[in-house]
């Protein structure tokens, strides 16, 4: 007799187990049930492996992105603005040296 209560409860309570995941998954079949918590575990397995993918790609363009940003520090080092000061400066010189030039011009016709 206690067998049979006690089995009668365990079935009482395996019901009300199966008629919760009935209602929480919308299935009455239990093969369906146990199906979808099967697939439920193939995509959580598979978006894991998503986002360590997506980690992974990060790292690699966190590197390249290092990699460029030294590049264009050394570039710009290496960058020297006072050339164009000195083309600047090599322009007024000519300039300079242009009046010069006429200014002895005129001394040398003045000689001849």
């Amino acid at each position: 007799q206690k067998e049979k209560e006690k089995c009668e409860k365990n079935v009482a309570k395996y019901i009300s187990r199966f008629r919760k995941l009935s209602e929480a998954t919308g299935l009455n079949e239990p093969k369906d049930i146990i199906d979808k918590f099967k697939s439920n575990d193939k995509i959580a397995s598979d978006l894991v492996q998503d986002i360590q993918a997506k980690k992974d790609k990060v790292k690699t363009l966190e590197k390249a992105k290092a990699k460029v940003i030294k590049e264009i520090e050394e570039r710009k080092s290496s960058f020297k603005l006072s050339k164009w000061r000195d083309v600047s400066t090599k322009e007024q010189d000519i300039a300079g040296e242009a009046k010069r030039v006429k200014k002895l011009v005129s001394e040398c016709e003045g000689i001849d």
